[in-house]
């Protein structure tokens, strides 16, 4: 379910960020390839997901990830 959360979480992202932190983390992708799949330089790949990380952490930290079921 905490996969799900933050997919849905990630959706309020540009594209140009969310494709490549999919294309990382979901696909496991190097960034060799994610520049090859994206047609981009190597070292937009490297920013985007820099900033892209910084987003996303942005949007988890004003809601944290629920862990599902109360734990009392």
């Amino acid at each position: 379910m905490e996969q799900q959360q933050l997919m849905e979480r990630i959706q309020h992202l540009p594209f140009k960020f969310r494709s490549v932190l999919v294309l990382k983390y979901w696909h496991g992708c190097s960034q060799n390839e994610i520049a090859e799949i994206l047609q981009l330089p190597v070292g937009t790949v490297k920013s985007r997901l820099h900033h892209a990380l910084i987003k996303a952490r942005e949007i988890v930290s004003q809601q944290p990830l629920s862990l599902g079921g109360d734990r009392s």
